[in-house]
């Protein structure tokens, strides 16, 4: 039979392992989350850009980000012309 000193070790190792579980479990949990944001981000990720819907089965092929660099010069054009204003 455990003594008394026996059944508290035990119950000190239990409570270690959970706790090493939760903090290995946030800290899967916070880098999934944290590559899913990253993903989201990712200016090369098709699914993500503005304007893609990825049910219409587009591939992205043939895209460019440089597609939109006139329309990104226009608007340091503008906030220029306001600055300088």
């Amino acid at each position: 039979m455990a003594t008394r000193q026996e059944k508290i070790m035990n119950i000190i190792w239990l409570e270690l392992i959970l706790v090493a579980v939760v903090a290995l479990g946030l800290g899967f949990w916070q880098l999934y989350d944290v590559n899913k944001e990253l993903k989201k981000d990712d200016p090369n990720n098709v699914d993500a850009r503005p304007g893609h819907d990825p049910e219409d089965g587009e591939t992205g092929a043939g895209t460019s980000p440089l597609d939109s660099a006139p329309k990104a010069q226009e608007q340091v054009a503008n906030v220029r012309h306001e600055r300088d204003a």
